[in-house]
């Protein structure tokens, strides 16, 4: 009896040994990919798809699925597996298990990351991006399986670049957030793109020492060396600086050296690109004339002495710089009275031959109109008194 009782001691406990086996051989099949494979087919493509995820990132270092989706500790592990078991069973029979809380999920998947990543608060020292230590959910930026989150979902931190982007972006506004930061944090260098758009000499590498913010690329600040005084305000700049980039503008002031080849940039552009209307420094030439005006004669303010305009340039703009001799001409009454300032001088300061027009009337010794009798063009009829010799 004592010898029946231990075969069936010993068959029930190979029985058993054998179950547990088997049943462990099933429990760990259930946390391999390609049992997950059964169910998550998309997952598991996008999980093997190569490119900037989260989810490859992870297989590159042979991370499991179940490597992220199990608890930290033995406990984890063991209720992973308890859970695909009891959703075997739900399967089989046609249900559904309750749904589980949402914040229990979230916190269960901070806890899955900090499995791995306990430290991530020291890798962030010093970085751009912040550890986020009082975020629930890592998931909220960290997503697994997704891809092309879209540049409205930065907005949602990112507030202020992402409209700066759109209103003031330029070129760059036509790419997605993602172009620039294919991961979260990561900032490229403007020469992986522009190359040394500035040169080749290295001077310029360093592109955010002028474009302070690459959201809004053609905003500039200057870096400055001397003192400059801008509407009470102290700057400092050195124009050499300005020179590396505008050496055209340079040599036109050291061809033409007027008082504002003295001045510093920066009192005529406090901003880049950006120009000070002449009315700022200078008076009007009359009380009609607003800072726009001045262009229409002083067509390049590095030289300003060098005046040009138009032909249709009315007698009134020339004569709030020469009254008098508008003064003359209005009262002179003569032909030349109705004639355009312009017509006569097409180019400032130029004063025509009368026979450029009249040709010569008192004959052809009579050349010298001004100096023999006709003082003024201005007041024809302004003789000198003079004896002709013949």
């Amino acid at each position: 009896m004592a010898v029946k009782k231990l075969i069936v001691i010993v068959i029930m406990g190979m029985f058993i040994l054998i179950s547990l086996a088997v049943g462990n051989i099933g429990l760990n099949w259930v946390t391999e990919n390609d049992f997950c494979k059964i169910c998550h087919g998309t997952e598991y493509e996008l999980y093997n798809d190569p490119g900037v995820s989260l989810d490859y990132a992870h297989k590159t270092q042979g991370v499991s699925c179940s490597g992220c989706h199990e608890g930290p500790s033995a406990s984890g592990e063991l209720k992973f597996k308890y859970d695909i078991g009891l959703m075997l069973v739900y399967d089989i029979l046609g249900s559904q298990p309750a749904p589980v809380p949402e914040d229990e999920v979230n916190i269960e998947n901070k806890e899955r990351c900090l499995k791995c990543h306990s430290d991530f608060k020291e890798i962030m020292v010093g970085r751009v991006v912040n550890p986020h230590e009082n975020v629930v959910s890592c998931a909220v930026c960290h997503t697994g399986h997704e891809r092309g989150v879209g540049d409205e979902a930065c907005s949602e931190c990112h507030a202020t670049p992402y409209n700066m982007l759109n209103t003031e972006g330029g070129k760059h506004s036509k790419k997605g957030c993602d172009f620039c930061h294919p991961q979260h944090g990561y900032i490229p260098m403007c020469q992986t793109c522009h190359g040394m758009f500035h040169g080749t000499s290295g001077e310029f590498e360093q592109c955010s020492r002028c474009h302070i913010n690459s959201h809004s690329p053609r905003t500039i600040e200057f870096e400055f060396s001397a003192s400059a005084t801008l509407n009470n305000k102290t700057f400092v700049e050195d124009k050499n600086v300005c020179a590396k980039c505008h050496s055209d503008q340079q040599t036109t002031f050291e061809v033409n050296p007027t008082k504002h080849a003295k001045l510093e940039c920066i009192m005529c552009h406090p901003t880049h690109g950006e120009k000070q209307q002449c009315t700022n420094c200078h008076e009007p030439h009359d009380a009609t004339m607003t800072g726009g005006d001045c262009s229409n004669c002083h067509t390049n303010g590095h030289v300003p002495t060098r005046v040009t305009y138009p032909p249709t340039t009315s007698n009134e703009l020339c004569a709030s710089c020469h009254g008098a001799v508008s003064k003359t001409l209005t009262d002179s009454n003569t032909k030349h009275t109705g004639l355009a300032c312009a017509s006569c001088h097409p180019t400032h300061g130029q004063i025509p031959t009368c026979v450029s027009c009249h040709k010569t009337p008192h004959g052809p010794a009579l050349t010298d109109c001004g100096i023999s009798c006709h003082i003024s063009a201005h007041d024809v009829w302004k003789v000198k008194d003079t004896k002709l010799k013949g």
